[in-house]
């Protein structure tokens, strides 16, 4: 009766047999169902992907058009510039060869014209005739600066100016030259002074070029003072056995953004255009490189209105 009253065991697997079919439909049909969700998330991954590479694509041939455009503007560019440089330096080349061939060609009859000219002025009477060749000589005096302008501006251009140092006293330099340029400040209404020590120390320099120079920085000042003006060059020793030569004067001044040009060739300031006289423009660039010749760098110092001070200091020898 007791065994009769135990319930039956099912037989081993059963339960298996009839739970896996229903498990493994279940797993089947939520795989289908994710994969299914999952579809459209691969479709958009897959067109990132694609766009991600048109876009690259389309950056590495942009970027290849715009680096071959700008090389190739580059290289137009370069080429331009090699053409006008060629061009600059032909006409430059021109301009001194046309200087130097003007000077020579200039110079020669030009020193018999003032050699005739000195003579009529000596040999004539008449007051009226001796004015008019003293006029002719003045005339030709100041060509002949201009040609010896172009002769220096030529051979600075061409590297071909020479100076000679040699040890020498500068006091009979400057004391020469005051002489002459205290004529030329007379005729402007100018007072020049000429300050100088009782010794200065030798130097080696060239006498001729570093008169030049000087009377270059004279010529300038005269040219921009009014009358009434005064100029003054002077020489001082400084400790260092150099001699310090400096022209200042009471004229017009320089304004302060054309400082750095003056030394430009043909430069001529805006203010200094009403006081243009015969020159060329050569004067200080000239001055400038027989003073750098000479080991030393000119120093300007300048006020409009009130006038210009030039140093430059030449070592001892």
């Amino acid at each position: 009766v007791f065994a009769r009253s135990r319930p039956p065991s099912p037989p081993s697997g059963r339960a298996l047999s009839i739970s896996a079919p229903l498990g493994g439909s279940f797993v089947a049909t939520l795989e289908r169902s994710l994969d299914a969700e999952r579809e459209p998330l691969r479709a958009l991954l897959r067109l990132l992907v694609l766009l991600s590479l048109a876009g690259l694509a389309l950056t590495a041939a942009g970027g290849y058009l715009v680096t071959a455009g700008f090389t190739r503007s580059i290289e137009r560019l370069v080429d331009e510039t090699h053409r006008l440089n060629g061009e600059l330096k032909q006409i430059n080349d021109f301009q001194t060869k046309f200087f130097t061939a003007v000077a020579h060609d200039v110079g020669n009859p030009l020193g018999a014209s003032q050699g005739y000219a000195q003579l009529l002025e000596r040999e004539l009477t008449s007051p009226e005739s001796k004015a008019f060749a003293k006029s002719l000589t003045r005339s030709l005096e100041t060509l002949g600066f201009l040609i010896s302008d172009l002769v220096d501006f030529a051979a600075i251009e061409t590297g071909k100016l020479r100076l000679e140092r040699v040890p020498l006293d500068p006091r009979p330099v400057v004391t020469e030259l005051g002489e002459r340029m205290k004529i030329a400040a007379e005729k402007k209404q100018l007072s020049l002074l000429v300050e100088l020590p009782p010794e200065l120390p030798r130097l080696r320099a060239d006498a001729r070029r570093l008169s030049q120079a000087l009377q270059n920085l004279c010529s300038n000042a005269c040219h921009y003072t009014e009358k009434g003006g005064t100029i003054t060059l002077s020489a001082v020793a400084e400790a260092d056995g150099s001699v310090r030569f400096t022209v200042q004067d009471s004229g017009i001044g320089i304004a302060p953004d054309d400082l750095k040009k003056i030394f430009n060739r043909f430069f001529q300031a805006e203010n200094a255009v009403r006081h243009r006289g015969s020159g060329l423009g050569l004067g200080l660039k000239i001055a400038r490189e027989i003073i750098e010749g000479h080991e030393s760098r000119i120093e300007v110092e300048s006020e409009l209105g009130k006038g210009s001070r030039f140093s430059f200091r030449v070592p001892g020898g």
